[in-house]
């Protein structure tokens, strides 16, 4: 090498060899000191970069030479130069916990405020320390000046970090060096501590000045299922019905947690059991929503209103037959709750149920009084929904209370013609079992028979026959059935009307 420097080699050329480094870089790599000497003694600049960006500097920092950091910041190396990453010396050091390292870079001048924008959260040093857990690193860069309430990309300070890993003597540390309890997004460090569900924590935390905000801090406790963190806030917040941004109190986000403990907790503290959240939601509407009976029952055992409505008209009742919970449909008839309530659409719980299929709360909704042929806003009784689902035993139970078979909805169609579109063969011999009349027709002037016929079911056509469908009847166009069947290509269909007087 002596040689060769000896002979003017050209010392700051990059080669194709490892990064394309030139010899300096080389030499570095190598951890060799006495060449790293030479060739600096020759001319070599000390601050190249290779085609990486990496310096002699950095490449020692990365590869933990400390002897060679030590030799290169004397001969005069840039200790803050950043990588094409935009890391340090330092971000190496305080990365990879390199104690040694680090107060050495530190003592020759590194930067201790800079954020490592490696991390594209831009944490700085200090943040990265702390989530290191590494005490003593952290007590030497705020002994260096480090910004104890510097924040990254999320504005959090390396008090949050701390916080989120349960490290109560970091927290210690940092809250002795004066950091701020409040962040620059207005979600305080207790919002990060509640979180953690670590009450010690937030015990500390609350004992300080200026704690900020403590919206929503209970809400967060309640969501966790914490008791013992709801208990103490408690004692804390200002207001048990606080709000959040959607108006739910903490009583709203309990009734559907299923933990009756908390419930019953914000309820011996004054909680409102019948706030009212952005979608005109109280508590009992989520319980009953959420299917946690227990709740529901504590709800109502403490003057819980089940009259009161949503935004879109729904009682409790309501929402408990479209939940299909019959225990709490139960609960809520043992109130007297009006079981005839509809909401928007004018459908009753009855018409909702006759959707969902629960036999037993259609039974229940019926013995304590629903109108069995109320209609909702398409003309439609419970009888036609059940029929539309193909709910062959709530349609019979439906039936045997007395529903009317002969209704029309909005478009002229009786059950019976719903029965036939559906194709359900078990339906159209119930309905005409029990009246239904098969010479009435629709807004489009059809009769069931044409319904039959245009479903291409021959079953259901003979059944019509057998009951004396008049098999010759017009529809608007002057369509009979055997028109209709010789257009759809139905043979079948057609030698069976023609039997039949066609």
């Amino acid at each position: 090498v002596q040689m060769l420097l000896d002979k003017g080699v050209k010392l700051n050329k990059q080669y194709a060899y490892n990064r394309s480094c030139n010899y300096l870089h080389i030499a570095v790599n190598n951890k060799h000191i006495e060449m790293v000497q030479m060739l600096l003694d020759k001319g070599a600049d000390i601050n190249a970069r290779n085609t990486t960006e990496d310096t002699p500097m950095l490449l020692a920092a990365g590869n933990k030479d400390i002897d060679m950091v030590k030799f290169l910041s004397n001969k005069g190396a840039n200790v803050n130069v950043r990588d094409r990453n935009d890391r340090t010396p330092l971000c190496f050091a305080v990365q990879n916990k390199n104690m040694e390292l680090m107060q050495l870079l530190v003592d020759k001048g590194a930067e201790v405020n800079t954020h490592c924008l490696s991390y594209s959260s831009c944490t700085t040093y200090l943040h990265t320390a702390v989530n290191n857990k590494h005490k003593e690193m952290v007590q030497t860069l705020l002994d260096k000046g480090a910004n104890v309430n510097a924040c990254d990309y999320y504005k959090k300070t390396p008090l949050h970090f701390a916080v989120q890993n349960k490290d109560m003597e970091m927290i210690k540390l940092l809250l002795n060096k004066g950091v701020k309890i409040n962040d620059y997004s207005n979600n305080t460090l207790l919002h990060v501590a509640v979180m953690s569900k670590d009450l010690e924590i937030v015990q500390l935390l609350l004992s300080e000045k200026n704690t900020g905000n403590l919206s929503n801090l209970l809400h967060i406790a309640v969501e966790n299922k914490d008791f013992d963190m709801v208990q103490m806030l408690l004692k804390k917040v200002p207001s048990v019905d606080a709000c959040n941004s959607t108006q739910d109190t903490p009583l709203h986000i309990a009734a559907k947690t299923g933990v009756v403990e908390i419930v019953r907790l914000l309820l011996n503290n004054g909680a409102g059991v019948d706030a009212l959240n952005n979608n005109s939601l109280t508590p009992l509407h989520i319980a009953v929503e959420s299917g946690e009976a227990d709740i529901v029952q504590l709800l109502l055992s403490k003057g819980a209103n089940v009259s009161i409505c949503t935004n879109i008209n729904e009682t409790a009742l309501f929402i408990a037959t479209k939940s299909k919970n019959t225990k709490i449909v139960q609960l809520l008839l043992d109130k007297e709750v009006d079981v005839n309530a509809s909401n928007n659409t004018q459908d009753t719980p009855l018409h909702m149920v006759a959707k969902s299929g629960v036999l037993e709360i259609v039974q229940l909704l019926l013995d304590n009084d629903a109108n069995i042929n109320t209609c909702n806003n398409a003309n439609e009784t419970a009888l036609f929904i059940a029929v539309k689902y193909k709910h062959t035993k709530i349609v019979q139970m439906l039936l045997d209370e007395g529903a009317d078979v002969n209704t029309f909805n909005d478009n002229g169609d009786t059950p019976l013609h719903c029965a036939i579109r559906n194709k359900s063969i078990d339906l159209l011999e119930i309905l005409l079992n029990k009246g239904a009349n098969i010479a009435d027709r629709n807004n489009s002037r059809f009769y069931p028979l044409d319904i039959a016929v245009q479903n291409k079911n021959i079953n259901m056509v003979q059944i019509l026959l057998d009951k004396g469908a008049d098999v010759n009847a017009c529809d608007t166009n002057k369509v009979t059935p055997l028109n209709r069947a010789i257009h759809l290509k139905q043979v079948k269909i057609v030698e069976c009307l023609l039997k039949n007087g066609a």
